[in-house]
């Protein structure tokens, strides 16, 4: 036993012991659990007159507001005295390291909502003794209900340290927290609405459950990436969490629309498809705007094998990286369409080839074309996301612009609009217009000139990454 508990003391994070603490110790705590015991004691006196249901949605909804909104508004308003910019940096020259600290404050909140939910279950399941009562319904209920609370708690606690740079940081958390309020409220309601799924489709309610899950944890994910990245010192890696997480959810998005329009033939696939190559590569384009001088601090716990550096190397920091990485996403999702394409073709479909590779051509050669001539420009993060959002709205004005010329006299563009609208070359090389080759042909040219015209900034950069000699961190 006692080296059990040496075993604990050695591997136990200490910032998710001292946020427990915290936590419980707080008179809010105290108030949120006597109004949790009142609710369950009142549901289970009224037990006799209600049906299974509604005592399960009281229940369950009960918990999810406190789950949803109530914990997740306490890390909120907390982090000014407790969690200041002052004592992060204190913290930043202990050994822990910044996913030490991020996952002890998000793990010492689960730990109070699990123990909430101890609470709460056992009268869950005495409602299985009342007709009416879907028990495994209410354990997905639960489940759901703990995904959606992961990620409020790890937006909630980015949140609150990245307004603290801000003056209005009061205004930004009272938005903050009306939007907790309305998410809680939603969490509470899906007790009711699962069970009116239920009595329809059971298969239907676990792939909703599931899909519902997969997308929650990842945005959570990427909110807890973005945490790691706000923690972590100027000169250390701050884009591999992010690329990260950015490259799980393109799996997650391509499986979930994907699967559901397999059997369509219409043009709306073809476009929501598009749109998807489009989104990604705005997603993408941030990393473009990466410092191609990397710091040693930068290059931590880089693996000796060469092979597990080329590959994972389009998720190490720079801007030849970036490139790397948009033109793996891009060109990766035209090939996984295009697939479709030919699998569709075989079952009776008529869209031609090329159409997604077109897309994915034009948008990387406009983005990754230009954009790492500015990473010299554009240092600060916020010079970036505005030189990034002012970038693709002069886009969109002029496409939208290119198209309404196109509506108003269809005939006299031709090849010329294709190319300087993607939508419309996709659409002519999906139909097989005239000038299709001409336009595939030419987006080709124009994706690998992008590589010739960067070629020493990926040289650079890869030679820099393969060159680096492997550290470990230090370990208290």
């Amino acid at each position: 036993m006692n080296r059990l508990e040496k075993w604990f003391d050695q591997r136990l994070n200490p910032i998710i012991l001292q946020e427990t603490r915290h936590i419980l110790s707080l008179k809010m705590s105290l108030v949120i659990y006597i109004v949790l015991v009142l609710v369950l004691s009142v549901s289970s006196c009224n037990m006799s007159k209600q049906s299974g249901a509604e005592i399960s949605w009281i229940l369950l909804g009960a918990f999810s507001f406190i789950s949803v909104t109530i914990i997740p508004a306490q890390l909120l308003f907390s982090s000014a005295t407790r969690w200041s910019k002052e004592k992060l940096e204190m913290l930043q020259l202990t050994p822990l390291r910044p996913f030490d600290i991020a996952i002890g404050r998000v793990g010492s909140a689960l730990l109070i909502i699990v123990l909430l939910l101890s609470v709460v279950m056992p009268f869950v399941s005495l409602t299985y003794l009342v007709p009416g009562t879907d028990l495994s319904t209410n354990l997905i209920v639960a489940v759901m209900v703990l995904f959606i609370s992961l990620f409020t708690i790890t937006a909630s606690i980015n949140i609150a340290w990245v307004l603290e740079q801000y003056s209005f940081h009061l205004l930004g958390k009272i938005i903050w927290l009306g939007m907790l309020f309305y998410a809680g409220v939603g969490a509470a309601s899906l007790s009711m609405v699962l069970n009116e799924i239920v009595q329809e489709d059971s298969l239907s309610l676990w792939l909703i459950a599931a899909w519902f899950c997969s997308g929650a944890f990842l945005a959570s994910c990427f909110v807890f990436a973005r945490t790691i990245v706000f923690l972590r010192h100027p000169e250390e890696n701050r884009t591999t969490p992010v690329r990260a997480t950015l490259v799980m959810g393109l799996f997650f998005v391509v499986l979930s629309v994907t699967i559901p329009l397999l059997n369509s033939f219409d043009d709306f696939e073809a476009m929501f498809f598009a749109g998807i190559i489009s989104l990604y590569a705005a997603f993408c384009s941030k990393f473009l705007l990466d410092s191609d001088k990397i710091g040693r601090r930068a290059l931590i716990d880089l693996p000796k094998a060469m092979w597990k550096r080329l590959a994972i190397l389009p998720l190490l920091p720079g801007a030849g990286t970036g490139i790397l990485l948009m033109a793996g996403v891009l060109f990766g999702l035209a090939l996984f369409f295009e697939g479709i394409n030919f699998w569709k073709l075989s079952r009776g479909g008529i869209i031609d080839f090329g159409g997604y590779w077109y897309m994915a051509s034009w948008w990387f050669a406009i983005s990754a074309g230009g954009l790492p001539f500015f990473r010299n420009i554009l240092k600060s993060e916020r010079k970036k996301t505005a030189g990034l959002f002012l970038f693709y709205f002069l886009i969109f004005i002029a496409i939208v612009f290119l198209m309404v010329i196109e509506v108003l006299d269809p005939d006299d563009n031709g090849v010329f609009s294709g190319l300087l609208i993607p939508f419309i070359g996709a659409d002519m090389i999906q139909d097989g217009d005239s000038g299709s080759s001409f336009l595939l042909l030419s987006s080709v040219v124009a994706a690998g000139s992008v590589f010739l015209m960067h070629s020493r900034l990926l040289y650079t950069n890869i030679i820099t990454i393969f060159k680096a000699k492997p550290e470990k961190r230090r370990e208290s």
